[in-house]
């Protein structure tokens, strides 16, 4: 989202649109739940933290699980996931 803004404030509105229009799928996963869960399931995904939840919010439903699995995947290796340190860099299995 940094980089959108830095391309928009910098004048380059074409190159921020892009990346925009790149990520509106991953953001509308990440708003198909209650927040936190599905981007804390996200990071997961990574590694950079557990899945677990305390009450009263939940886990993502399999459903949510599933697009948001699709749309990182749709993003991987593109300029927009470059904010993931290398340590972190390969999805796990988080079913």
């Amino acid at each position: 989202v940094s980089e959108i803004c830095n391309h928009y404030f910098l004048g380059n509105t074409a190159k921020s649109l892009e990346l925009q229009q790149k990520m509106l799928g991953f953001t509308r996963a990440m708003f198909l739940e209650t927040n936190p869960s599905p981007i804390k399931y996200a990071m997961s995904l990574y590694g950079i933290c557990e899945p677990t939840l305390r009450l009263p919010l939940l886990s993502p439903e399999n459903a949510t699980r599933v697009a948001i699995k699709n749309e990182i995947s749709k993003l991987e290796g593109s300029e927009v996931m470059s904010f993931i340190p290398e340590e972190y860099s390969g999805t796990q299995d988080n079913s």
